[in-house]
């Protein structure tokens, strides 16, 4: 019987050093990935005020896969037209407002100035009819709207960069919302990174409230989803390499160095 004892500490600590350099290509790799969609997805975006452009970047940059510079926010280039739209849209509640007071009282007046009936009964009073009703609805409705359009038309003359919502789209019409309205902050994004079950998980999230809208509409090009086809088609290819080229710069099983 022959006994032999061979002493592995060298090539143990050889396979730590190469675990710990895998781990370290892992996150490289994920790093280029979460780098590549962020390129991807922010020159694919509309350049309009930069919010949604920037939501990404910020997103990117906070999970540590990105170091693109932010882009200033600037005004739309449709601004002026929205505020004109928002100034229609206070003109017109005002007016309606205006007109269902209007008949309110016309209906009073004559209730008031109307003589007895031959028979001596009162006459039917006309502010009992549907119709003066559906005034009074409207002047509560008028009255609310005039204020929210108001209050809606200040926000977008205090602010650049404002994102607008116009009731007449159809995705507002869908959601049943009457009224256009303004989001004059800046919501930006968020974005971390996390190891689950060995595999580097990368979440961003774009929080400005016009990026699903932005997403539906096929004559913007679906960014995202767009974005993420690009990194499926080309994006893996430098990630491979990433992996390949920073595992074997810090594996020393891999190029041959002494641990």
């Amino acid at each position: 019987m022959v006994n032999s004892t061979v002493d592995t500490t060298q090539l143990w600590k050889k396979v730590k050093a190469t675990q710990a350099a895998s781990k370290f290509a892992r996150d490289a790799a994920g790093d280029e990935l979460g780098g590549v969609f962020v390129e991807a997805v922010d020159e694919l975006t509309n350049k309009d005020t930069n919010r949604l452009s920037n939501g990404w970047i910020e997103a990117g940059r906070k999970a540590g896969v990105s170091d693109r510079a932010m882009r200033p926010i600037v005004k739309s280039k449709n601004q002026d037209k929205y505020i004109k739209k928002l100034e229609d849209q206070v003109d017109y509640w005002a007016k309606r407002l205006e007109f269902a007071r209007f008949v309110q009282k016309s209906y009073e007046e004559k209730d008031a100035a109307a003589l007895p009936r031959k028979d001596g009964k009162p006459r039917a009073r006309r502010v009992k009819q549907p119709y003066y009703q559906k005034m009074k609805k409207l002047e509560r409705r008028a009255a609310k709207r005039v204020v929210r359009a108001g209050e809606e038309l200040e926000k977008a003359k205090g602010a650049d960069g404002f994102i607008f919502f116009d009731a007449d789209s159809y995705i507002q019409r869908k959601a049943n919302r009457s009224l256009s309205t303004v989001r004059d902050k800046v919501y930006g994004g968020d974005g971390r990174t996390e190891v689950i079950g060995g595999r580097l998980v990368i979440e961003l999230t774009n929080k400005e409230p016009h990026g699903r809208i932005v997403e539906k509409h096929p004559y913007l090009g679906h960014p995202v989803a767009t974005a993420k086809e690009v990194v499926r088609r080309f994006g893996i290819k430098r990630v491979a390499k990433k992996y390949r080229d920073e595992l074997k710069a810090r594996s020393p099983m891999a190029n041959g160095k002494a641990a």
